[in-house]
């Protein structure tokens, strides 16, 4: 089950782990049926002797047929891991955490209330204003745009269509692969393996990559105008999340498919990314990579493809 977008890395190792492994046994394989049939010095390896090699080879049943159904249980393995990696839910849910709340009643943020730290100077912001509706009222905006295009305020209902295609035609039951991913649109880091990018360095280098004009902030930097800030944490080599400040001044974010909100883990108000609880059951969000100030959309459009 899919939860922070990225958490999906453990069937990728896995499956990562699988290829090497079946890539050693046919190399055994070549190399085994080479030995069993050395070539003349200085012949020039031809497919004809190849094939007479591997035929040659298999004319021994049990060394060839023990390969033969590891190679066999290997790809059965691959194939479940991948259908059990995109074995999420279609439309938005009840939150399957008890210990994150799914209702946010602060829709305006109150500086009066006591919340899960100390608040941050929030005024003047340029954030977006708070629109929870904004996000949840079409099933399939809600399930194509994850915490990273939340934070980025960035709304595309033509990915909110394809998604509807995508689970209407193919049977599939999540739009996991076509949400916005940091590094994703500027192909920053995108040649190494999803678990090593899941660290603060690497995320930081995707999102600046991703949003021209955007740079980090220390926690009471305030902003230039039309900028507004965001924060992010990592479970390290697993996953990661985003937070926002939206125009009043508070902070919220949207897990994956789930709704919008500004509550944290133990369901308090979040004054603060750095010091809410961001410890899960599925995930704890130890390491907090710090805030970005990010231009605005009406400013500076980020497309997030």
């Amino acid at each position: 089950m899919v939860l922070f977008d990225g958490s999906s890395h453990f069937f990728d190792r896995i499956v990562e782990s699988i290829r090497i492994v079946l890539l050693v046994y046919i190399g055994v394989l070549l190399r085994s049926s080479i030995h069993h049939h050395p070539m003349p010095r200085r012949a020039t390896p031809s497919f004809s002797s190849s094939l007479s090699s591997l035929s040659s080879f298999a004319a021994h049943p049990a060394t060839f047929w023990s390969i033969t159904i590891v190679l066999l249980l290997l790809i059965a393995v691959l194939v479940c891991l991948q259908r059990r990696s995109s074995s999420t839910v279609s439309t938005p849910r009840a939150d399957t955490f008890a210990s994150y709340p799914t209702a946010d009643n602060n829709s305006t943020y109150d500086t009066t209330l006591s919340g899960s730290g100390s608040v941050l100077p929030s005024f003047p912001t340029h954030g977006p204003p708070y629109e929870p509706s904004k996000y949840t009222a079409d099933p399939y905006v809600q399930n194509s745009h994850n915490c990273y295009a939340y934070a980025m305020d960035f709304y595309d209902p033509g990915l909110a269509r394809r998604c509807k295609s995508l689970l209407t035609n193919s049977g599939r039951k999540t739009c996991y692969a076509m949400r916005p991913k940091p590094g994703k649109a500027s192909r920053t880091h995108q040649h190494l393996p999803r678990h090593y990018r899941m660290t603060c360095p690497k995320m930081m280098d995707g999102v600046l990559g991703d949003v021209p004009g955007a740079f980090e902030a220390s926690r009471d930097a305030q902003c230039p105008s039309n900028h507004y800030k965001i924060a992010f944490a990592v479970d390290p080599h697993r996953t990661y999340h985003f937070y926002r400040q939206d125009a009043d001044g508070g902070w919220s974010h949207k897990d994956a498919w789930r709704p919008v909100t500004r509550l944290d883990a133990s369901g308090q108000r979040i004054d603060d990314p750095a010091v809410a609880d961001r410890e899960y059951s599925h995930a704890n969000l130890s390491d907090f990579c710090g805030y970005v100030c990010v231009p605005s959309q009406g400013y500076r459009p980020t497309h997030l493809r």
